[in-house]
């Protein structure tokens, strides 16, 4: 950038110089503002994800933090409660929203899956 403007200097084309230093800054500036923004709109989002989960273990009740999840955990979810791990319905049935993530507006009903198919592994 600064060899281009040096270079319209010494042509004699001090505006064009200026315009390209002009612009250079004008998009360094954009590129900060749009990575702060971004920066943002992630931690809004880690901030969306609950930091307990209420799980069933050898048939007792009880909040852990969602760090000490374990692959095969039951996790209770409450009528109005943030999902706190993804997952799949084992017993009941409900609407889910899922706007935070899929920015899909209307909740999505959520069944249990069929106990004799075979789970995907993803």
């Amino acid at each position: 950038m600064l060899v281009a403007a040096a270079g319209a200097g010494i042509l004699g084309a001090w505006a064009e110089g200026a315009l390209l230093l002009f612009l250079f800054s004008l998009g360094h500036a954009l590129e900060h503002l749009a990575m702060d923004r971004a920066r943002k709109s992630i931690s809004a989002l880690a901030d969306l994800a609950p930091r307990m989960a209420l799980v069933r273990r050898q048939g007792k009740t009880r909040e852990i933090p969602v760090e000490e999840l374990q692959v095969d955990d039951i996790v209770l979810v409450k009528p109005n409660s943030k999902i706190s791990a993804d997952g799949i319905v084992v017993k009941g049935s409900g609407a889910v929203n899922q706007a935070p993530i899929t920015g899909e507006s209307v909740p999505v009903e959520k069944e249990p899956f069929p106990s004799d198919q075979r789970i995907p592994s993803d």
